[in-house]
């Protein structure tokens, strides 16, 4: 071999090896950028689910404060009831009295025309 063939070689060889360490390159690259993309799947994956969660914690605090408007008007149909129940006692109680008086006052009445005519 002469001097020729063996710088020849020589670069043969460093092109060859040049061109294989791109190629191992190329492919850690490669497997980066796929990386990449699955991280980039996940993170769209997550915010998807995150929004998800979201919307249901936003209906169910929706549900829970249209549970806690019929609580209110429940609580405000119990207080007008009691109140209604309440002047109807107290209604019937003065006519339970004015009732009672007058029969007193009638057969005082009456006493008093038999005492009259007696």
């Amino acid at each position: 071999m002469g001097g020729k063939e063996i710088v020849k070689f020589f670069l043969l060889t460093v092109v060859t090896v040049h061109l294989v360490v791109f190629i191992i390159h190329l492919v850690v690259v490669i497997a980066h950028l796929a990386v990449v993309i699955v991280n980039l799947a996940v993170d769209t994956l997550h915010i998807a689910v995150v929004t998800v969660h979201l919307v249901v914690f936003i209906i169910h605090l929706v549900v829970v404060i249209a549970h806690l408007a019929v609580v209110i008007v429940n609580l405000a149909v119990d207080t007008l009831h009691i109140a209604v129940v309440t002047v109807h006692l107290v209604v019937f109680i003065i006519h339970l009295v004015v009732a009672h008086l007058a029969v007193v006052i009638v057969n005082l009445a009456v006493d008093t025309l038999h005492i009259a005519v007696v």
